[in-house]
């Protein structure tokens, strides 16, 4: 009991699982104790005594053997390790004991778990297996290099995804596992809610017809109750967007300027602007400026400004109580005592609410980036609070002193709470999967384990002993880059991977002593894994959404000769998703009208590429594979192969002196790998991009690819044998490439539905 409150509720039952002693608490129990209440599952109260602790787990690191085998024998800085150790990058106690030179990994090699942290999942999973002789195998297998004795081979035994709850997570349920009721779509929606939903589009919209809020939400039916609130919480930011407009045309004061012509000009950009909106009323506007009524024009904005914000007060409320439906109490917005102008998001007590919440998504992102888009509206009516018709706003310094701070801090502790699951979660499950133990049915009482606290009960998985380190992506100098998408890059803020990995290397190598090796993962997602091709991200979608059609429809009007293979492409795509949305619609139909109990038709889908999208399709050969798998398996080969090893590497950085490149000596990797003699050849003049960089880099590009007329990629070069190509004219060609590639897929997937004959060849 000693052991420390919820550590105890893993550490307990997983070494359980494998047989091993539990480590024992030292040292002495008169410093000082923490009293916690804490509520039990049928409501009563009772307190956790909680002692400061330190647990001896030389039992359990002694059992393993992985501390004492792997120390010293990885590169890295202030105690990071950040790849394994070959002779040309071992430090002098290394090579005393290197493990190249261990009978026990020379006679049975060793094992890795690599991970990819997810951001549409907790994350992907890939156990690489180690040894000197090339396994007869199927699975990929490749080579990491050689140690002047003998060479090595990485093989992947086993691959598969992290899922929390909210992510199609598998439960038990009368003691075999199935996936999750709701998981990662969410339940659908009740009659009710529906109709719920239906009337606050209607009223954020402001429309006239049912179809225009139709055209949102869907018919009953077609969307999840999760995916209602997406989108009214979309309709709710295009609201705000609104009022915010409505407050700017109440401060438009041409007469201002003494320049007439300017003046006129500035009138005449208004009613341009005003001729793009629907609303009827506000196209009326026109006349007034027209007239010259420049004050009549502000009066009816300022007056539309007041009412929408007033009308906003009510709507983000019930918004608000359907996205996050409270057991006996309801949202409310309450102004904040004295005079302060803003409000809070607050819980009041309400008997007769009992709306169903279960079944949104649980712990997943989606779920998170909901609840934080929800927070943001609360956060943009508050800041509209500031504001005054007639008034013009302020920003940067003349708006400091600002007091609104936080609208909606029981929300904000929700999200934060289940940022905390999250990282606790994904770290155990990554755990489990590195000491080789699974969840299994209970064999204990309810009661018991009610009393004991007990987490979970684990069996050791058949052929499987923990391995010998763990692989993880260092985010530790994340930065936003071009090279993702924005939602990418929004995802990445959002989502703590470094607290991750500090709770993975406080439950692995404290206790197991199994090392975590951070790998630097750029690049880790374009390249194909087992072939080592260059590649791009996929989605795979039913439909197209409007911005896709224009992004379409913009490429495949481009007529230059550069463009023209990829816009021949784009307009195969754009025929493609058409020929399929009859059929999606007479499936959509009957689903939304089956009979309870009758699964629903899957709906046909094409690929489409995106830069961020689940999937990743080499650009020569091959099918579309799950681009975190993909990722987790490239970052296991870059933390165990070789420096020399460029073919896993794939990226040679380079440094330009005078006209002449030389791969860049930076780490210890490319000090073993490279000389300062070394010289990369380039094959020509370098591109008008390229040559501009004073740091290109430089990848290994041996597949011979070809841009789209047939001719060979620019910017071609060698070094030590390898030939490379620079990364300005790998990416362009990619970028061309997977249009045509994604189309010729498409083709291929609609063959067999037997609508070809409306898909251009």
């Amino acid at each position: 009991e000693l052991l420390g409150g919820a550590e105890s509720r893993w550490l307990q039952p997983m070494t359980a699982a494998l047989g091993l002693a539990q480590p024992k608490p030292k040292g002495k129990f008169d410093s000082a104790v923490a009293l916690m209440p804490d509520r039990s599952s049928d409501g009563s109260i009772r307190h956790l005594l909680n002692f400061p602790v330190t647990l001896d787990s030389t039992l359990l690191q002694e059992a393993l053997g992985k501390a004492s085998r792997w120390k010293g024998q990885f590169n890295g800085i202030k105690g990071k390790n950040l790849h394994l150790h070959w002779p040309g990058t071992a430090k002098d106690a290394t090579k005393k004991n290197p493990w190249w030179e261990s009978k026990a990994i020379i006679a049975n090699g060793f094992t890795v778990l690599s991970n990819d942290l997810g951001q549409r999942s907790a994350g992907a999973w890939a156990l690489l297996k180690v040894t000197c002789a090339k396994p007869t195998t199927k699975r990929p297998v490749r080579s990491i290099g050689h140690d002047g004795k003998r060479e090595w081979f990485a093989e992947v035994l086993k691959s598969g995804m992290y899922r929390l709850p909210g992510e199609d997570q598998q439960v038990q349920k009368n003691g075999s596992w199935v996936t999750e009721k709701s998981g990662k779509t969410g339940r659908m929606a009740e009659d009710g809610e529906y109709a719920a939903a239906f009337s606050l589009a209607k009223k954020l919209l402001g429309a006239e017809t049912d179809d225009a809020v139709g055209s949102w939400l869907g018919q009953q039916g077609e969307r999840s109750f999760p995916e209602l609130n997406d989108q009214l919480i979309k309709i709710a930011n295009r609201r705000l967007t609104r009022l915010g407009t409505y407050h700017r045309w109440s401060c438009f004061s041409p007469e201002k300027l003494d320049d007439l012509k300017r003046r006129a000009n500035v009138i005449e950009g208004q009613i341009v602007e005003l001729e793009a909106y629907q609303d009827k009323e506000v196209l009326a506007w026109k006349e007034l400026l027209k007239a010259g009524d420049i004050a009549g024009f502000r009066d009816q904005a300022g007056r539309k400004f007041e009412t929408l914000r007033d009308d906003l007060e009510d709507h983000l409320t019930n918004l608000a109580n359907l996205t996050v439906p409270l057991q006996q109490k309801l949202w409310t917005w309450q102004p904040r005592p004295g005079d302060s102008k803003y409000g809070d998001l607050l819980m009041v007590d309400f008997e007769d609410s009992h709306p169903k919440v279960r079944g949104q998504r649980g712990l997943s992102m989606l779920r998170l980036e909901q609840l934080d888009g929800l927070r943001r509206l609360f956060l943009r009516y508050n800041r509209s609070l500031d504001r005054e018709k007639y008034t013009p706003a302020k920003f940067g310094r003349a708006d400091e002193g600002r007091t609104s701070g936080e609208p909606c801090q029981a929300l904000l502790d929700k999200i934060d709470r289940m940022k905390e699951q999250r990282v606790n979660q994904t770290a155990h499950l990554i755990l489990a999967q590195a000491l080789g133990v699974r969840l299994r049915p209970h064999q204990v009482s309810d009661a018991e384990r009610r009393d004991r606290d007990i987490h979970g009960e684990y069996e050791k998985i058949d052929g499987r002993e923990p391995v010998d380190f763990i692989v993880i992506e260092d985010l530790s100098r994340y930065l936003s880059s071009q090279g993702r998408s924005p939602s990418e890059n929004s995802r990445l803020m959002k989502w703590a991977h470094r607290a991750v990995r500090d709770k993975l290397k406080m439950l692995s190598e404290e206790p197991f002593g199994i090392p975590v090796v951070e790998v630097v993962p750029a690049y880790s997602s374009r390249f194909h894994a087992v072939s080592g091709q260059p590649g791009s991200r996929l989605y795979e979608l039913h439909e197209l959404a409007t911005y896709q059609i224009q992004s379409l429809e913009n490429l495949a009007a481009k007529t230059e000769a550069k463009e023209r293979h990829r816009a021949k492409a784009a307009a195969d795509l754009l025929e493609q998703f058409e020929a399929i949305r009859p059929e999606n619609e007479r499936r959509k139909e009957l689903n939304r009208n089956r009979a309870k109990g009758v699964p629903a038709q899957p709906l046909l889908t094409l690929y489409f590429p995106r830069a961020g999208g689940p999937l990743f399709l080499a650009v020569r050969d091959g099918k579309p594979v799950q681009a975190d798998l993909n990722a987790a398996i490239n970052l296991g080969f870059r933390a165990i192969a070789a420096p020399e090893c460029i073919e896993v590497h794939r990226r040679v950085r380079a440094t330009k002196e005078k006209e002449i490149y030389r791969p860049k000596l930076g780490n210890a990797r490319e000090k073993s790998a490279f000389t300062k003699d070394d010289c990369i050849s380039l094959n020509g003049a370098p591109s008008k991009k390229f040559g501009t960089s004073a740091s290109p880099n430089f990848f290994l590009e041996p597949d011979g690819l070809e841009q789209a007329e047939g001719d060979s990629l620019f910017d071609r070069a060698t070094l030590k044998g390898h030939p490379l190509v620079s990364g300005v004219a790998l990416w362009s060609t990619v970028n061309d490439a997977i249009y045509p590639r994604c189309a010729e897929l498409n083709r291929q997937r609609i063959k067999p539905k037997k609508l070809e004959d409306d898909i251009p060849m």
